[in-house]
C-alpha cells in the first residue's frame, strides 16, 4: 500500500511485541512509502506508549527523518 495512516497513536499502549512489529512495519516503509501518523502526545511522551526508550527512539528516528511535522495546537480559547 502506498499510503498508511495511523490515527491517534498513543490512544492505547503497546506491549513490547506490538511495538517491535510497528517498528518493523515502519522500517520496511522507510523512505519508500508514505505514512501519516496523528497523535495528541508530544514525542517526549511516546515512551509511555511503547515502554522502551531505545525502541521509542528508533521508531521516532524512522518516522521523523525527512518528515513534515505539523503541530496542530489550537491558539483559540475554549468557548465558555
Amino acid at each position: 500500500m502506498d499510503l498508511l495512516i495511523i490515527d491517534e497513536l498513543g490512544y492505547v499502549t503497546f506491549d513490547l511485541t506490538a511495538a517491535e512489529l510497528l517498528f518493523q512495519l515502519l522500517a520496511t516503509r522507510y523512505e519508500t512509502m508514505s505514512t501519516i501518523i496523528t497523535s495528541n502526545l508530544a514525542f517526549s511522551d511516546w515512551v509511555k506508549v511503547f515502554h522502551d526508550r531505545t525502541l521509542t527512539a528508533a521508531i521516532l528516528d524512522r518516522i521523523t527523518h525527512h518528515a513534515l511535522i505539523l503541530n496542530m495546537l489550537s491558539a483559540q480559547k475554549p468557548r465558555t
